[in-house]
């Protein structure tokens, strides 16, 4: 079964998951439009918290991104292993 599936809808995409993390407007969230929108907004908006995007690039690859808003220091259960 698993065969026709593939046949039929073609191979599984290939899944990324991607932290964007930096400081305070050093362009986090112009990087991620640029990949996602391929333009760059003139005046985006700070990002708060986190903003999760997932961008297709090339076809067939899911890029999960998860930028967090740019503070000046990261707390260490920010960055734990899961």
């Amino acid at each position: 079964m698993n065969a026709l599936a593939k046949w039929l809808y073609g191979p599984a995409p290939v899944e990324y998951k991607v932290l964007l993390i930096g400081d305070y407007e050093c362009g986090k969230t112009t990087f991620l439009d640029r990949l996602k929108f391929e333009q760059i907004r003139e005046h985006p908006n700070h990002t708060v918290n986190v903003n999760v995007e997932t961008v297709v690039y090339p076809k067939g690859y899911n890029w999960h991104i998860w930028e967090i808003g740019g503070i000046v220091s990261l707390p260490s259960d920010h960055l734990q292993d899961p």
